[in-house]
């Protein structure tokens, strides 16, 4: 019901302003009948909304265009180490007027849609910290040793929990991973 959601939404929001960390992970691949639905209801509260749907040929991943490899990484406490992000179908980011939304990833300047938006993004709002991407598929273990999403993961959760990431840890989560 809307005043069930509404009633979420402000929950979240209220405990992102007074200093917790979210982590929103969420589904919008064009084959999915849902299309990030929570998406539209939560991510606007922070100045973040759905784009377009991404192709990229010129930089497709695992040989399929809507399965864009992100090389555009900006730069922010959260791109240490990493210089690129394989990335699934998804529909880009766009940021609201007055949004105080940065991007993280972009899509590729050449790609054929949803040239250069917003593909994986953060905000700051009141005390609290959110990261917002709208594939819920980007740290799995078929992504992660792909490219650089282990080292982006690691700099996600550090920055959420306002930890800085250690060399040490670095290389202990590194070779942790059960795929390379």
């Amino acid at each position: 019901p809307p005043e069930k959601m509404k009633a979420f939404t402000d929950m979240l929001e209220q405990y992102v302003e007074r200093g917790g960390s979210l982590l929103f992970l969420v589904n919008t691949a064009w084959e999915v009948n849902n299309y990030g639905w929570l998406m539209d209801k939560v991510t606007p509260r922070f100045g973040i909304a759905k784009g377009r749907g991404v192709r990229a040929a010129k930089h497709a991943g695992f040989g399929d265009p809507g399965q864009v490899l992100g090389e555009a990484v900006a730069a922010s406490p959260l791109a240490e180490g990493v210089g690129r992000v394989q990335l699934y179908r998804m529909q880009a980011l766009r940021f609201l007027k007055g949004s105080a939304a940065q991007a993280v990833v972009r899509i590729p300047d050449d790609a054929e849609s949803a040239a250069g938006q917003p593909a994986l993004a953060t905000v700051e709002k009141g005390r609290g910290r959110v990261f917002v991407s709208p594939d819920v598929l980007v740290f799995q273990p078929f992504r992660i040793g792909v490219a650089d999403n282990a080292a982006l993961l690691e700099n996600i959760v550090g920055w959420l929990l306002r930890r800085p990431v250690t060399a040490d840890q670095r290389e202990a989560f590194k070779n942790d991973l059960f795929v390379r």
